[in-house]
């Protein structure tokens, strides 16, 4: 097979719209399941349909669909891989080299009027989902800030003022939520 959508979790219910999405291209690096787990241990207490869109195998699937055979009841993730790269980088013809087309792909076919977006080299903190959400109500989008991690002990180091600063100050307004500065450990 060169193509396949795969669901995991409770799939009976996958017609009632979720509480909130995730979308994340990825080309199944390592970090995948880290960026997925912090999807699945978040403290959201709503239904979460996560979509991962493959770009490009650099591994076997195998390992990732194993791991989503024992999701939480209210999480639902949809396996999307095309058979071939939609990116510019792995021959494709979308210019987005993080994903090509997926990303806006995968965004259509979420099942829920909120979605987030996660790169598959990225995680969540616990709060996260439930935070955004908050932020984002009433609010047409939200952004939050990102924080880089020490590369050997992935402990949150500093926060990125520069590029996770959402809209630039002329175009902020009150169509955008915001979750705040996040806190770092004193110890870091």
């Amino acid at each position: 097979m060169t193509g396949l959508f795969q669901h995991f979790g409770d799939t009976d219910a996958l017609q009632q719209p979720f509480d909130l999405a995730v979308v994340m291209p990825t080309v199944l690096r390592p970090s995948l399941m880290r960026a997925v787990r912090s999807i699945i241990d978040q403290d959201f207490d709503g239904r979460v349909q996560t979509l991962i869109g493959i770009d490009k195998r650099e591994t076997s699937l195998e390992p990732v669909t194993t791991a989503l055979t024992h999701l939480p009841p209210r999480h639902v993730i949809s396996l999307f891989d095309p058979g071939y790269s939609t990116s510019v980088r792995h021959g494709g013809l979308h210019l987005a080299q993080d994903g090509g087309a997926l990303r806006c792909m995968l965004t259509y076919l979420a099942n829920a009027r909120y979605v987030a977006y996660l790169d598959d080299d990225n995680w969540r903190a616990p709060d996260h989902l439930r935070r955004m959400r908050a932020a984002i109500e009433g609010k047409a989008w939200a952004f939050g800030f990102r924080c880089f991690t020490h590369p050997e002990t992935q402990r949150p180091v500093a926060i990125d003022d520069w590029e996770s600063v959402g809209p630039g100050p002329r175009r902020l307004c009150q169509a955008v939520g915001r979750l705040g500065r996040p806190e770092l450990p004193d110890d870091r």
